[in-house]
């Protein structure tokens, strides 16, 4: 046979340091490649060809098929950018997204706090007033005028009970404070120990007890004083007004009927008469006087006791009101102190969580790049194999067969 022989033959041998064959194809390769062409005898030849072309046939296919996983391989594998996302950018933008939260709910918690205080001052304000209301009075009788003042034991007692009262108010707004804000910021703790896969404790302190409002350091004398008229005044307008009266009742009634009755006694008897009905107007007076004069001390001792009453109310309630501004800025200045407490124990935390999970990261996307390339790299060994075998091997085993059959017909 004069054919030369197909080279191209040798990429059977090649396929097999080149490609992990399945078992039973690797066998079959194996075995045509320990049959050199050159041993074939001239009567198996074109035989040889058509079980080389099947086997090229076989091995493109098995070829496709790997190229086929290879690709599938590749889409499933994690993709660099999408797992940096994932694992890094993702996360990081939900704490970012807690942190922010935590500094807005601290920054409202100062308007929180300032419609706390202000119900809390209503309160103590009733207090007052109900306190107040049990005032005693002492009052010092003048000729003509009537001084009332507070009793100077219950102003003390007052005074005692208000201090205790701004003191306990006082000392119990640190600790609520406190509580207050840990109770606020503990559920985006827990987000963060969560999302960080750390505790995250922060320690809040109890803050110093706020100062106390001015209360009476340079206190008012309350004292109101109110006219009384005399039991002679008194008894001069009740006796006037009665003698009025009186004496309307005598001009039209009482002396026309004496003069007609004594009109021939004695004109001497007939004043004496006459002056003697004085006498009953004058008791009348001096009692009603007396009773007119305790009624007007009564009244005026009641408006006094009110007015020293509202005095006392409104100028407690003015050191109250002092206090406000006080415990609104007392409360603010906490809850900037506690964000940046918070504030200085989070952002490290973050900071050191999230470099070490930059370098873990980046050991995953490299692992993922390394994988990737790998796939690609075998993608595109199998195609330069495969484009080797259905190119070269199949297109020479082709046109050997094309010759082995052209050369039947001359033989024959």
């Amino acid at each position: 046979m004069n054919l030369p022989p197909v080279n191209s033959l040798s990429l059977f041998r090649d396929l097999l340091l080149k490609v992990r064959l399945e078992p039973a194809l690797e066998q079959d390769v194996k075995a045509f490649t320990e049959r050199p062409q050159s041993a074939v005898p001239e009567g198996e030849y074109r035989a040889y060809m058509e079980r080389a072309d099947a086997l090229a046939a076989r091995c493109a296919a098995f070829l496709e098929a790997e190229m086929a996983r290879a690709t599938e391989a590749r889409f499933a594998a994690p993709d660099p950018n999408a797992l940096k996302q994932k694992l890094l950018i993702e996360p990081r933008r939900g704490v970012d997204q807690i942190v922010m939260g935590l500094k807005q709910k601290l920054g409202n918690e100062r308007q929180e706090w300032t419609r706390r205080i202000a119900k809390q001052m209503s309160d103590v304000a009733t207090s007052i007033e109900q306190q107040v209301e049990t005032m005693e009075m002492a009052r010092a009788e003048g000729r003509e005028a009537m001084v009332a003042t507070p009793d100077p034991e219950w102003l003390r007692a007052f005074d005692a009970w208000k201090a205790d009262v701004f003191g306990r108010w006082a000392s119990h707004l640190a600790p609520l404070l406190r509580a207050k804000t840990c109770e606020l910021i503990q559920p985006d703790l827990d987000a963060l120990s969560s999302a960080l896969g750390a505790p995250v404790k922060v320690e809040l302190r109890v803050p110093a007890a706020m100062k106390l409002p001015t209360g009476r350091e340079r206190p008012k004398d309350h004292a109101e004083r109110f006219e009384v008229p005399t039991a002679g005044e008194t008894f001069v307008e009740m006796f006037k007004g009665s003698l009025s009266t009186v004496a309307m009742i005598a001009g039209m009634v009482v002396i026309p009927v004496v003069g007609s009755l004594m009109h021939t006694a004695p004109t001497a008897v007939r004043a004496l008469v006459m002056g003697g009905m004085l006498v009953p107007i004058a008791a009348f007076a001096f009692v009603s006087g007396r009773k007119q004069r305790k009624k007007l001390i009564a009244g005026n001792e009641d408006k006094a006791r009110e007015k020293l009453r509202k005095a006392l109310a409104a100028e407690t309630k003015a050191e109250l009101d002092r206090f406000k501004p006080d415990a609104e800025r007392y409360a603010a200045q906490y809850c900037s102190a506690a964000l940046a407490t918070a504030m200085g124990v989070i952002e490290p935390l973050v900071g050191e969580s999230f470099e070490a999970r930059e370098k873990t990261v980046g050991q995953e996307l490299a692992k993922a790049q390394i994988a990737t390339d790998k796939v690609m790299d075998q993608l595109q060994s199998l195609r330069m194999i495969r484009g080797q075998i259905t190119s070269q091997l199949v297109v020479d085993i082709k046109r050997r067969l094309q010759d082995l059959e052209a050369l039947s017909p001359a033989r024959a």
